[in-house]
């Protein structure tokens, strides 16, 4: 284990960690839905993160340290008082991101496989993009999952009310090694080898799309292609 991962791992008052590294120690991750969020989160459990912190999201929080609240909404958190907004300015905030056409393919079958009430197995991908897209699904909140809210765009869980991204790096599920490894070294952590954990086996996303599909589920995501860049 290098210095770095040393000092990560020890309770040195923030001054002394940051005059050694020139990095922050208090780490806090946007979970957004299958984006490889799982392998990250297996990471930060070595440097002190609080395992299944989501459970029960409104009991106190230390605010300092590594964190995730999986797929809670963050912003709401510190309006909460649960995050203070002294840790939440101070924390260097990351999160990954992913091709919205291909993380609502993985979504599908991600819901399949946990046999959700709402994705029956006879559903099809056509019904499901319908249901995402065309139906009321719960916002992003204060619970780690209700219903398909995990579909809401992936800006929602990134962007304060008024439409500005909160946090300091988006790293992109495409690109998760070497994405990975900027985090790391920013943070003053050895990158670890990023086994692909909770994966969802499918084809090629572009295979179960239609013209019909391609075009609600583009409309639907806009601002995610808009802000970070994809196409189909």
């Amino acid at each position: 284990m290098n210095r770095l991962s040393i000092l990560a791992q020890h309770a040195l008052p923030k001054p002394v960690f940051e005059l050694f590294t020139g990095h922050k120690r208090d780490v806090l991750f946007f979970w957004i839905p299958k984006t490889a969020g799982t392998s990250v989160y297996n990471v930060m459990l070595e440097y002190g993160c609080p395992p299944r912190r989501w459970r029960k999201p409104m009991r106190p929080f230390r605010n300092r340290g590594f964190v995730t609240f999986a797929h809670i909404n963050v912003v709401d958190l510190v309006k909460a008082g649960v995050i203070t907004r002294k840790y939440f300015a101070n924390a260097f905030k990351f999160a990954f991101v992913r091709n919205p056409f291909d993380r609502l393919v993985s979504l599908y079958f991600h819901y399949q496989r946990l046999k959700w009430p709402d994705v029956p197995d006879d559903m099809t991908f056509e019904k499901f993009c319908e249901a995402v897209t065309q139906t009321r699904i719960d916002p992003v909140g204060l619970y780690n999952t209700k219903g398909l809210n995990r579909c809401n765009p992936q800006v929602d869980w990134l962007c304060d009310r008024k439409g500005r991204l909160r946090v300091d790096y988006v790293g992109r599920f495409e690109n998760l090694e070497h994405d990975f490894a900027k985090v790391c070294a920013r943070i003053g952590i050895r990158k670890p080898e990023m086994p692909h954990k909770n994966k969802t086996e499918h084809a090629p996303y572009r295979d179960y799309y239609n013209a019909e599909t391609r075009q609600m589920v583009g409309d639907f995501y806009r601002r995610d292609l808009e802000m970070f860049g994809y196409a189909f």
